[in-house]
């Protein structure tokens, strides 16, 4: 059997969940360290055999199902797991295969995606449409992020990131590397902006275009000087552009071509205002 406990006192005494309760293992089945992922009341852990363990009542009582995982951590297929809410969930597996269940692990689908899906760690932060998923793996570094479920990912950066995990859409953490007591550590997000349109009005005398954009970032303005400061920031503070325009134009355009692929951080400032947009570069 399973061995499983449950605390109500904050973890000082343990008691066993009975094996009435819990689904028989298959021969030779284990579940994983770390594997676990709690929603509300909700619970669910994974094994070797592909399978998620779902309790809906605190780990009291437990029921299983298959997933399309043969195995949530072997060397040839391993995986990751996260849920939004009781029914709505996705795995990803080593290969970036992105799978989705709107029924709380029962039956899964197969999701065609577009941007990069990175295989280390996988968020969908609870109650939002926010997911993330990160990279530590040689040529396959990075993060990413996806506010449609599971199906359009845009890429944060291709910095080494391990596990991630996040209390709500302001507030996560990825795991890192220390090289030695102060050097290094784990990443920590950094969100400056939250808004989602994808061509950004700011107020009513700034326009930003396209978005996302491939070579040409255009900034129009109305009924403003034409001393604009300008910078441009990846997601881990470091400066890509910064500097004060001046121009006769009603138009600012910013060549990007040489800039990395990925999500950044627009600020514009003007007559003690400041504006920030979202990015994305493609």
């Amino acid at each position: 059997e399973f061995q499983l406990y449950t605390t109500t006192d904050g973890g000082t005494t343990w008691s066993p969940v009975s094996a009435n309760n819990i689904p028989d293992p298959l021969s030779g089945e284990y579940g994983y360290t770390g594997q676990v992922e709690v929603v509300g009341d909700n619970v669910w852990f994974s094994t070797n055999k592909g399978r998620l363990y779902f309790s809906s009542d605190k780990g009291y009582n437990f029921t299983v199902y298959q997933t399309p995982l043969s195995d949530f951590g072997g060397q040839t297929q391993n995986g990751n797991f996260s849920f939004k809410n009781a029914n709505t969930g996705l795995i990803i597996d080593n290969n970036g295969n992105v799978y989705k269940t709107i029924d709380g692990g029962t039956n899964w689908t197969t999701l065609t995606v577009s941007g990069t899906v990175f295989t280390n760690g996988l968020c969908w932060v609870e109650g939002t449409d926010l997911i993330f998923s990160t990279g530590a793996a040689s040529g396959a570094s990075g993060s990413s992020y996806c506010n449609d479920g599971g199906t359009t990912w845009i890429t944060i950066d291709s910095e080494q990131h391990l596990y991630v995990e996040f209390l709500d859409s302001q507030t996560g953490w990825s795991g890192w590397f220390n090289t030695d007591a102060t050097t290094g550590g784990m990443w920590k997000w950094n969100s400056i902006v939250t808004d989602n349109s994808d061509i950004n009005i700011l107020s009513n005398k700034l326009t930003v275009y396209p978005n996302p954009v491939e070579h040409t970032l255009n900034i129009k303005f109305a009924n403003m000087s034409k001393n604009i400061e300008l910078s441009l920031t990846n997601l881990l503070g470091k400066v890509i552009y910064n500097n004060t325009i001046t121009t006769t134009t009603d138009k600012i355009s910013l060549n990007l071509e040489s800039v990395d692929s990925g999500l950044y951080i627009l600020t514009i400032k003007y007559e003690g205002n400041v504006f920030q947009t979202k990015i994305v570069k493609q």
